[in-house]
């Protein structure tokens, strides 16, 4: 939805940001240690081809980055990315959408733990490996709002309710990010 914005620019899923800290690479064997890990990831399904950014372009922004850094060649790509579309890069959604408001679904993590151990990139297939992942995933999401100076998010908290009858129960409510959603 937010890609039909004529400023805005977004690709599919890209996964590979969590290979951020994992390079160990310096100067012109980081450049290419970063494109490599790129293009191929997820190792199992690579999926540069959905970005519809040639091998060749990708290498050519990247080469351009003196002196080049992870950081640097992950905005490159999203220029590139933008470039496509005839859109510039802006750093945030709300720089462009200023109105914008935050939706915060949190889905139940057993119902999380259920699907997801059955997807190829699951964390592992049992429940103690599963519910940290999910419990890192809502934590990080929470500080990252409260990182970008959101002051309250909306928490739509779902539940499946007359088992059976594909009715969702949705209840949403307004709270501060720094507050304790168990109390």
């Amino acid at each position: 939805m937010l890609d039909a914005h004529a400023e805005l620019a977004i690709p599919p899923e890209t996964g590979f940001l969590t290979l951020g800290g994992s390079f160990q690479s310096v100067a012109d064997k980081l450049r290419e240690e970063f494109f490599e890990a790129i293009m191929t990831f997820p190792p199992e399904a690579p999926a540069w081809g959905d970005f519809g950014i040639s091998r060749e372009r990708l290498w050519s922004v990247l080469h351009g980055i003196a002196p080049f850094s992870v950081a640097e060649g992950f905005r490159a790509f999203y220029r590139a990315y933008a470039e496509r579309f005839g859109k510039g890069r802006w750093n945030t959604v709300e720089e462009v959408l200023p109105e914008s408001h935050f939706i915060h679904v949190i889905r139940d993590g057993r119902d999380v733990a259920l699907s997801l151990r059955q997807m190829w990139f699951s964390p592992g297939d049992d429940i103690e490996t599963l519910a940290a992942h999910w419990k890192n995933c809502v934590t990080t999401a929470r500080q990252q709002g409260a990182r970008w100076a959101i002051t309250f998010a909306r928490r739509i908290v779902s539940q499946n309710i007359g088992r059976g009858s594909g009715r969702m129960g949705v209840w949403s409510y307004r709270m501060p990010l720094d507050c304790d959603s168990r109390r």
